[in-house]
């Protein structure tokens, strides 16, 4: 499935704990403020390609 970064409480760089899989997402809950965050997810290059392809793109 390609490289996926581990990933930080993008609100306050804390981390978090495994809280559950969604369509093969894994959810971490922050420690210090209870923010919900996906890690891993694919690098930030990954979603500028995918952005760049798409319909909405072009408007």
């Amino acid at each position: 499935m390609g490289q996926r970064d581990d990933v930080v409480c993008p609100a306050c760089c804390s981390e978090g704990i495994h809280s559950f899989v969604k369509q093969n997402f894994s959810y971490k809950e922050c420690l210090a403020c209870q923010t919900l965050i996906v890690s891993h997810r694919p690098p930030a290059e990954a979603f500028s390609r995918y952005y760049q392809g798409s319909e909405s793109a072009k408007y």
